[in-house]
């Protein structure tokens, strides 16, 4: 299996001085990744971004500190993430050559680890070591499923077909690993909503949000149920043979960082999930009531991407 793996050659290294012009453009120390405006939201109100940089081809403005901390808000999707940080890798007004790049944004959590998953809960943080699609490979209506296909078409609905050189990211484990050193005591924030939905599960009593290593796939589709849980677990099993195990679930991730890989930058990718939501139901919930309870860890959840990931951000940028 092709794995693509991050050199370990940048490790965490903080700058010293303040970001300066090269040739007319702005030097980024930091860019950190947001997905739609309620990510960003609480980096704008904890934070000042005096300066305002537009890109051709990307999704939103690039808002930057003085010192190189710089913020986007990419847009939802594999199909937003990675067209839209290539532009701002390619811009002609930034200077992103020895930058860091951190995904700050919110996703998806198992309440129990099932068979080869983990268990989160509502407002935790991720940071991974790995980052999986979901997407690559063939999957399976389990209608069409019979007993005598191969156990992996009976079992999880899905084969990998080919060794896509895409389907994982192995990341810099050792930046992935101060990043977590950084932020693992942090006071995270948690409130009554969460809570509310953590006491529906018998797993998640005494659970609130903490800081995790642990690993990321990112689809296309919004899933939602054990089988469809259980199915990614095992896909960020295979892609990484074994090495990775999934904690989160989003959209983007891939397109981040494959967008980095083709620009040989992705050693320098630090991502940073929280959870908003559960994956999969309480007992007695059946998996339509699961979706439509919405995303009782939301308000959290954005805050606490804020919280790690700012830390994450300024001591980067020192």
């Amino acid at each position: 299996m092709f794995v693509m793996v991050a050199a370990v050659g940048v490790l965490f290294i903080p700058s010293s001085s303040a970001a300066t012009n090269d040739q007319g453009r702005f030097k980024v120390r930091v860019l950190v990744l947001t997905t739609f405006d309620g990510e960003t939201q609480p980096w704008l109100t904890h934070e000042q971004w005096p300066l305002t940089f537009n890109v051709s081809g990307a999704h939103g403005p690039v808002r930057c500190q003085k010192d190189g901390v710089c913020i986007t808000t990419t847009g939802e999707g594999k199909s937003n993430s990675g067209p839209s940080l290539t532009a701002i890798l390619d811009a002609p007004n930034l200077n992103t050559i020895s930058a860091y790049f951190i995904v700050a944004a919110i996703a998806g959590t198992r309440p129990d680890a099932g068979k080869d998953g983990y268990k989160g809960t509502l407002g935790f943080a991720g940071i991974a070591r790995w980052v999986v699609d979901g997407d690559l490979g063939t999957h399976f209506d389990y209608r069409d499923v019979t007993p005598h296909d191969p156990p992996d078409v009976r079992h999880f609905a899905w084969i990998p077909l080919e060794n896509y050189e895409n389907a994982q990211f192995h990341l810099n484990e050792q930046l992935a690993n101060k990043a977590y050193e950084l932020t693992k005591n942090i006071k995270l924030a948690n409130d009554a909503t969460a809570q509310a939905a953590r006491n529906l599960y018998p797993s998640q009593r005494g659970m609130h949000p903490f800081v995790a290593l642990c690993d990321t796939v990112g689809a296309d589709n919004f899933f939602s149920g054990t089988h469809a849980a259980d199915t990614m677990d095992h896909i960020v099993r295979v892609r990484s043979k074994g090495a990775a195990t999934k904690c989160t679930s989003e959209f983007e991730d891939p397109g981040f960082a494959n967008a980095l890989r083709l620009h040989g930058k992705l050693d320098r990718l630090i991502i940073v999930r929280t959870a908003s939501d559960f994956e999969t139901p309480a007992p007695g919930q059946t998996t339509v009531e699961l979706l439509n309870s919405g995303f009782p860890g939301y308000i959290i959840a954005t805050e606490n991407e804020y919280r790690v990931g700012s830390k994450i951000a300024h001591y980067l940028a020192r």
